[in-house]
């Protein structure tokens, strides 16, 4: 499959697709696409050229222009600006011609582009470039009007966005007036996902109707207990001699497996905080299927959100005395964009089915905190309590304290790992930032869809001494934790 570009008159180009699944990705009228592969295999560029392609296909109007508009979608801006925005730019920057000049270079970036087909019709063209972790362009994607958007490195976005974005898609040009969009939809590109992720469960496990998968092969393929070539891999002739051979020295084969070989996988990311106890505890067989103790209280640990996620934790403290209690980790909860009642209905429903008897329910400090848009300006506590719960109010500590006891919590807990399963995920994914500007990481933690629920294992980790049959956990010392409120 082939795109000319030369009906743009100022970018005399070709585009060849780089292999058979990157053409058939392309030539797919399937309204929600994926293309997944390794390094270097052409999957970002096949998408930036799908956005223009699609723009010179759309049926003119009246005035006989072609109008789209389409919005590409990175999880952090510094991700989005050195990565998207350099792949969008290679191929239609403002080098290339005065159709593509009107692109403005600081936040928010959009680009407009205008040119004549060779027809006489007019593509006109707008073009968003979004990250998810700026709250303003979080509101702007909420609101969106557009032909279609490219979710670029998917396996970063939380699924709850890309589900959103398919009610963004088929908004413009308006059918009110005009001729309507001829194509619309989704289409994305990743590096593979791990075994757990949303992504692999969409693609291997639910397959549902209007979503196609593209796998590209990978660069290297495993020949007996070693890595090689892969000699159907995509995008070659693009690409230096020996350009996936000679990343293997010193590479891990999980590594080589995700990024070279196009295998899922699973990999802690760079910085992870908890990739060491996590992996002991596979180890050790300490993640597997674990059935509630009748004998114990459950013990609930939170992490309160609004607009966020708000995650609970579901524990049983095993042991007490002068030795530290060991944790059963027997289920996991979150969600967001609901009012506190949804969670008392959770937990009553929890323990009906599983009949559970509560222990403590565990907050963090800000449960404490006056909210103006409760009626009456009541704390959360309050109103959680006005349900038929008590709960317990943990005082400030520092994140170091909090991440530090957390490690030693997860070295002697053991977790069910199908009720645990999206927790343990997010504790997996739980990283430093990373400063691109320096190369460095940061003593800060990433924020992203994964620091909720981690935030909720530090509520454990600091509070699991005040438990009532779990006084001696000795996980964290009572004056590093400052003071309880009761």
């Amino acid at each position: 499959m082939h795109f000319d570009l030369t009906p743009l008159r100022e970018c005399k180009t070709v585009y060849w697709a780089p292999g058979w699944v990157a053409s058939a990705f392309l030539e797919s009228q399937t309204r929600r696409r994926v293309i997944l592969g390794p390094f270097g295999s052409g999957k970002s560029t096949a998408c930036a050229i799908e956005l223009v392609r699609r723009a010179c296909a759309q049926a003119p109007n009246a005035d006989n222009i072609r109008r789209t508009r389409f919005a590409i979608v990175r999880n952090t801006y510094p991700e989005l600006k050195s990565t998207t925005l350099k792949t969008w730019r290679a191929w239609f920057g403002e080098d290339k011609g005065r159709a593509f000049a009107d692109f403005s270079g600081t936040a928010p970036f959009e680009h407009r582009i205008a040119f004549q087909l060779d027809d006489g019709s007019k593509v006109q063209t707008e073009v968003l470039f979004l990250s998810m972790d700026q709250e303003s362009d979080a509101k702007k994607f909420l609101s969106l009007e557009v032909t279609g958007i490219w979710f670029n490195e998917v396996r970063e976005i939380r699924r709850s966005i890309v589900e959103a974005g398919d009610g963004r898609v088929g908004r413009y040009p308006p059918l009110n007036g005009g001729v309507g969009p001829s194509w619309y939809g989704i289409i994305a590109d990743t590096n593979m996902p791990e075994e757990d992720h949303w992504l692999h469960d969409l693609a291997e496990v639910e397959r549902p109707e209007g979503w196609g998968f593209y796998r590209q092969p990978g660069g290297v393929m495993k020949v007996g207990e070693s890595w090689a070539a892969n000699p159907k891999a995509e995008n070659i002739k693009n690409l230096v001699p020996d350009y996936y051979t000679g990343q293997l020295p010193a590479k891990p084969d999980g590594w080589i497996a995700v990024y070279l070989a196009a295998e899922y996988g699973r990999l802690p990311p760079d910085g992870a905080y908890y990739a060491d106890e996590l992996e002991a505890a596979e180890r050790d067989k300490r993640i597997g299927e674990l059935t509630p103790d009748p004998e114990l209280p459950v013990h609930t640990f939170w992490d309160l959100g609004i607009a966020d996620d708000t995650c609970i934790w579901f524990g049983q403290a095993v042991g007490s005395g002068q030795g530290a209690a060991s944790w059963r980790w027997i289920d996991y909860y979150e969600h967001s964009g609901v009012a506190l009642d949804h969670y008392a209905r959770v937990l009553k429903d929890k323990a009906a089915a599983r009949r559970w008897v509560y222990g403590e329910h565990v907050w963090p400090h800000d449960g404490g905190h006056r909210d103006p848009g409760i009626l009456g300006a009541k704390t959360r506590r309050e109103v959680f309590e006005s349900l038929g719960f008590k709960t317990r109010l943990l005082g400030r500590h520092s994140l170091a304290d909090g991440i530090d006891a957390a490690r030693r919590l997860l070295r002697v807990s053991r977790f069910d790992a199908a009720s645990c399963r999206e927790g343990l995920k997010k504790l997996r994914r739980y990283r430093r930032d990373f400063d691109l500007a320096r190369g460095i990481y940061t003593d800060s933690p990433r924020h992203d869809e994964n620091s909720h629920a981690a935030d909720a294992f530090r509520t454990a980790a600091m509070g699991a001494g005040m438990v009532n049959n779990a006084s001696a956990w000795t996980g964290v010392e009572l004056k590093d934790a400052a003071e309880w409120v009761v």
